[in-house]
């Protein structure tokens, strides 16, 4: 299981896809499991939406701890493995 944050979920999820399929990924545990078990066991869910208002200067603190919340919550990875 992977969190990780985005502005347009459609666009991130074929994003994602596409790299997948193709074996681009560049999160190495993510293509991995792709690679193991293919598409039909992949699947993604909202599980916070921020509110439109949010200060700019905080969003990516915001997201960062909503992450960290998620990840510790769920036992998940990052979805991005440059953003630790």
């Amino acid at each position: 299981m992977w969190v990780g944050d985005c502005k347009r979920l459609d666009s991130q999820v074929k994003r994602i896809r596409f790299e997948v399929r193709g074996g681009l990924h560049r999160n190495k545990s993510m293509q991995a499991v792709w690679n193991a078990h293919g598409e039909a066991e992949f699947g993604h869910e909202v599980l916070v939406t921020l509110d439109d208002d949010v200060a700019p200067l905080l969003l990516k603190d915001l997201l960062a701890e909503r992450q960290k919340y998620w990840r510790q919550t769920l036992g998940a990875h990052q979805t991005d493995p440059l953003r630790g």
